[in-house]
């Protein structure tokens, strides 16, 4: 049994794929190597500041909380802001085993 976590936003205005990969590198290796059941992450870019983060995990993903920035410390509250306001959405899915 498998679970896929699919968060989906934009990059802030000011925020450039450079920038927001050295962000996210930051990130993965200070929090989401942290997260109960991680098995894979990666993270693509797609027209217009798109970005998808596709995360496997070996058990139900806990919530990371970045659709509520005022939660986040260090590295992820630097990561949240990178975000467009209103963008950031999660779905997560069992696979069919």
């Amino acid at each position: 049994m498998g679970y896929l976590e699919i968060e989906q936003f934009s990059l802030a205005a000011d925020v450039t794929q450079e920038a927001f990969s050295a962000l996210d590198d930051e990130v993965q290796a200070w929090s989401y190597v942290h997260r109960a059941g991680l098995r894979r992450r990666t993270v693509a870019f797609g027209g217009d500041g798109a970005v998808a983060v596709v995360t496997l995990f070996g058990t139900p993903p806990p919530a990371l909380g970045l659709d509520v920035p005022a939660t986040c410390e260090g590295a992820l509250a630097a990561f949240a802001r990178a975000i467009e306001p209103g963008s950031y959405r999660r779905s997560v899915y069992e696979d069919r085993g």
